[in-house]
């Protein structure tokens, strides 16, 4: 599991170092049979998935890690370490936070003017199609990107939420490369 704190970190995770993993919202490794894990509750979890150097990544984004391009962060840093290309990777991105309950009230001041863009009605956003547009810009291909568009506050009986309930308890989403 990943130790998030809504950053942009991202880690290698090898059989050297996977029981030891700091302050980070992503993982990524080549290994086999290492399952990589993030928990969310309205949060968006990313699993990107390279098959040409069969390395998987994945990926915890809230507004914060959005506003910071988190999923652009890991993109390149696999690319920098493994040689992936960011057409060559299928994403997929969890059930989170749905624009009808995505509401920022001083979204002057957290979120970057062009998400601005994506203001479905006065200070609620989607960020499905955000995060979308910047694994685009990042060059993933639009045939490459799933979004589960299931929103975490509207589904009770299926997932945590925290805008829902304030201490509600976490979804985890979990990927591995079989051995």
């Amino acid at each position: 599991f990943a130790n998030q704190n809504h950053g942009t970190i991202v880690h290698r995770v090898t059989l050297k170092n996977f029981e030891k993993i700091p302050q980070y919202d992503a993982l990524f490794t080549t290994e086999k049979d290492i399952g990589l894990a993030v928990t969310h509750a309205d949060c968006q979890a990313a699993i990107f998935y390279d098959p040409v150097h069969e390395v998987i990544a994945i990926a915890h984004a809230g507004w914060r890690g959005s506003s910071q391009n988190l999923y652009a962060r890991v993109i390149d840093t696999m690319r920098r370490e493994i040689g992936t290309q960011a057409h060559n990777l299928i994403v997929c991105i969890s059930p989170s936070l749905g624009p009808d309950h995505a509401e920022f009230k001083n979204y002057r001041q957290e979120l970057p003017q062009p998400f601005w863009a994506f203001q479905t009605k006065p200070n609620y956003f989607n960020f499905w199609a955000i995060s979308k547009m910047q694994l685009l810009a990042a060059g993933v291909l639009e045939r490459n990107i799933e979004t589960i568009e299931v929103c975490t506050v509207c589904c009770k009986e299926d997932y945590f939420s925290h805008r829902r309930a304030k201490d509600p308890g976490r979804n985890a989403t979990v990927v591995a490369l079989k051995g």
